[in-house]
């Protein structure tokens, strides 16, 4: 048994709604290096979409591409694996790893069964949806959820790099770059008077990206297929 991962592609027009970034302005970046040449027409696999999401967010607080770009490529790869976490960045057979063995099942007792159908029991009550429940807590959901957590670890070294970076990524005032686990361990470890918080400093949400990019592109991100 194999499983194949196929990239979704997107064209120009599809980027520049996702990411912010003009077609024109995309043939500008191509002109001046930053942006690979192509033949014929240009396509971007969700990385590429998100790196220019990444250079359009930072253009817009005053980071020209020559500065973004050399960042860019590590930080498209936490924002697409932050949105691969969510079971919707797929089409094709990606609910079947657990059927297939290729994901270990999610085992439940009775208690957590009886605790989910009250839950649902209650959803008027607690003014909560029962799609909302059965989606955030019930065996399906999680079974969902986890077979999306496998493709996520899966496709990020597969195709990201070998180390994940944090969740935040900061530019420091004085234009050295960092990436955080934690914005406020990463602020006290700086001194007030170095030169790295003597002025602005642009924090951008990795995870908050990867959702941003899911939702704006409204198509999955891969096709999953199991051989």
């Amino acid at each position: 048994m194999s499983l194949g991962i196929i990239n979704t592609y997107f064209t120009p027009s599809e980027a520049e709604k996702i990411s912010g970034l003009s077609v024109t302005k995309q043939r500008d970046l191509r002109r001046h290096g930053f942006l690979p040449e192509v033949e014929g027409h240009a396509r971007f696999d969700a990385y590429d979409v998100a790196e220019l999401l990444f250079v359009q967010k930072m253009s817009a607080r005053g980071v020209g591409p020559k500065h973004a770009f050399e960042v860019a490529k590590t930080c498209a790869t936490g924002i697409v694996h932050h949105a691969l976490g969510n079971p919707s960045a797929y089409k094709g057979d990606h609910l079947t790893l657990i059927e297939k063995g290729i994901v270990p099942p999610v085992i439940w007792d009775d208690q957590e069964i009886a605790m989910v159908e009250g839950l649902l029991d209650s959803a008027d009550r607690l003014g909560v949806s029962q799609d909302l429940i059965r989606q955030s807590v019930t065996k399906e959901g999680f079974e969902e959820r986890r077979q999306a957590e496998f493709l996520q670890r899966y496709i990020t070294a597969l195709y990201g790099c070998k180390v994940l970076p944090a969740p935040y990524f900061i530019w420091w005032a004085d234009n050295s770059e960092f990436w955080a686990k934690n914005i406020q361990d990463a602020f006290d470890d700086v001194a007030d008077s170095d030169p790295k918080r003597s002025g602005p400093v642009i924090i951008i949400s990795l995870e908050s990206l990867g959702q941003e990019l899911l939702l704006a592109a409204e198509k999955p991100l891969f096709q999953i297929k199991v051989r």
